[in-house]
Parts: C-alpha cells; sequence; structure tokens
C-alpha cells in the first residue's frame, strides 16, 4: 500500500471567497461578514507572495544594476587590456625594427671608429718609420759630410805643411851651406835673425818651431 506524503504549504490552495455568504440552515450568521473578508483580503497566500516577489524584485534589481555596473567595468577592462595587448602585437614588428636598427647603426659606428683608430694607428707607425729612415740617411749624409771635410781640411793642412816644408828646406839648405861656414857665435845670430824676420811676416807659426828645434 503505497503512502502519498502530506502535501505541502506552498501547494496548498488558496481559499475561495464566495461573493455570497453561506446561509446555514440554523439561521445564524457567520462571524466574518463580506466587508470583514475583503479587509483581510491582502493577507492572502497570492497577495503576500506577490508583495514578497515586488520586495525581492527590488533589491535584485538594485544588486542587478550594481552587478551590471561591475559586469560592464570588467567588460570594459578587459577590452581595454584586448586592446594594449592587440596594439603591443601590432607594435612588436615596429618595436623590433627600431631596436635592429639601432643595433646596427651601433654596429656600424663601432666598425668605423675601429676602423679610424687602425688608420691612425699605421699612419703613425708609418709615420715613425719614415722619420727613422729619414734621421739614418740624414745622419749618413752628415757623417759622410763631415768626413769629407775633414779629409778635405786634413789634406790642404798637409798640403800647406808640406809648402811651408818645402819652403824651409829651400831656405834652411843654402843656410846650412853657408852655416857650415861660420863659427858657433854667429850661426846663432843669423838663426834668431831669421826666425824674428819670418815670424814677423807670418809665414810661420809657434807651431813650426819645432822644425828648428
Amino acid at each position: 500500500m503505497s503512502v502519498s506524503p502530506p502535501p505541502t504549504r506552498w501547494m496548498t490552495p488558496p481559499p475561495v471567497y464566495d461573493s455570497t455568504p453561506p446561509v446555514s440552515d440554523s439561521g445564524l450568521t457567520p462571524y466574518l461578514q463580506l466587508s470583514h473578508i475583503l479587509s483581510l483580503t491582502w493577507l492572502a497566500y497570492p497577495i503576500l507572495s506577490l508583495i514578497f516577489i515586488a520586495f525581492r524584485l527590488n533589491i535584485s534589481s538594485e544588486s542587478g544594476q550594481t552587478a551590471i555596473n561591475n559586469a560592464k567595468a570588467d567588460l570594459l577592462t578587459g577590452c581595454q587590456a584586448a586592446q594594449r595587448a592587440a596594439s603591443s602585437a601590432a607594435s612588436m614588428p615596429r618595436f623590433m625594427a627600431l631596436a635592429t636598427n639601432d643595433q646596427i647603426i651601433d654596429a656600424v659606428n663601432g666598425s668605423m671608429d675601429a676602423a679610424r683608430e687602425a688608420l691612425i694607428l699605421s699612419l703613425t707607425i708609418m709615420e715613425a718609420v719614415i722619420n727613422f729612415v729619414v734621421d739614418t740617411y740624414r745622419s749618413t749624409f752628415l757623417c759622410f759630410l763631415e768626413l769629407v771635410v775633414r779629409g778635405g781640411l786634413s789634406l790642404i793642412i798637409g798640403a800647406t805643411q808640406e809648402v811651408r816644408l818645402t819652403s824651409l828646406l829651400s831656405v834652411i839648405a843654402p843656410l846650412t851651406l853657408l852655416l857650415g861656414k861660420l863659427p858657433p857665435s854667429k850661426y846663432i845670430q843669423l838663426s834668431a835673425h831669421v826666425y824674428s824676420k819670418r815670424r814677423s811676416s807670418g809665414q810661420f807659426r809657434d807651431s813650426d818651431c819645432d822644425i828648428w828645434g
């Protein structure tokens, strides 16, 4: 035998109010008249339910408006984030191209600076080598010129001394023959006289006195 569950309260049907009050056979009138029943109409289950539903809808509308505003703000934030992401993704090639161009410019400038420094260094080395070669040739030329000058002066001095010696010998040879016949006192006087004459005429210097010695 099946037992049906008891009906819940919200499943009970609302009370039905007749327009004409029932008339009992005993002749007694009901406790609540039609005016009383109509005044209690708002306490009926459907009316109370509608009141609670309206109140709940009012509260829900306020919270729903807040939720809608929050959802709208979240949606705008998401759209802005998506827009920024899309802009970044669209600008990524440009940024990469700018960075690549900067790196290429830096590399070219660095290469040019390195080439300039290498060229300056090579020019400095070449200048030092040229200066060394020029100094070597100049020193060699100066040494050769000094050698030529000294050799020429030595030849001139030697020739002059030879000429002087020859002239002295040409003078002394006859004197020697003459002095061989003179006494020593006359020889000394004659030698002193010849020396003073030649000294006064500038024909020989003090260094020529070694010949007379």
